[in-house]
């Protein structure tokens, strides 16, 4: 077998691997209102700081397939009706955010640590926004409810914000870790 062609079946392998340890980490949940803070973002994030950015990306979006597929992947169990869920602006965002980590990291290959937690502080501030305006148009368009764009903004966003300060330092850090660890193997 050519170098090659074991390097692509090791990223599919790793890509298999984020999709799963997603799927699982929408289920480490805290509970919140309106929404749970789940694993799903840390995972995210792994997957663009370690997967090249095709990888990256075709993790979550196969994240997102299976559970519009049917399977219970997501915080709230999964299916095609899963889109008119207030939450699912936050899933939407997550192959876009591994993606730019990924693409990012892949432009700006020596960063420091500052850096590359600043760069996840910057994919978990996104996938928060998308989440936001999702949540905020699903309850007053779609439910018909009332929610002002501050109690979305405050009940999607803000009080998520230290959480994902400390996911996205353990996340660098992780990244590291994992990185110097293969790194070492393969010597």
């Amino acid at each position: 077998m050519k170098k090659t062609t074991l390097q692509k079946t090791y990223l599919i392998v790793l890509s298999g691997m984020f999709t799963a340890l997603t799927a699982a980490g929408a289920f480490l949940k805290i509970p919140f209102y309106p929404v749970p803070m789940t694993l799903q973002s840390f995972f995210t994030i792994l997957a663009g700081g370690m997967l090249p950015p095709r990888y990256a990306l075709q993790s979550q979006l196969a994240y997102l397939l299976l559970g519009l597929a049917g399977l219970p992947v997501f915080a709230h169990g999964g299916g095609l009706a899963y889109i008119f869920q207030p939450t699912f602006g936050y899933l939407l965002s997550l192959p876009v955010v591994a993606y730019f980590i990924s693409k990012t990291f892949a432009c700006f290959p020596h960063r420091t640590f500052s850096q590359q937690v600043t760069v996840y502080l910057m994919a978990n501030i996104f996938i928060l926004l998308c989440g936001v305006v999702w949540l905020y148009l699903s309850i007053n368009v779609g439910l018909g409810k009332s929610i002002s764009l501050k109690q979305a903004l405050y009940g999607g966003a803000i009080i998520f914000l230290p959480g994902d300060v400390v996911k996205s330092v353990f996340a660098a850090f992780a990244t590291n870790t994992i990185q110097k660890s293969l790194l070492r193997r393969e010597e």
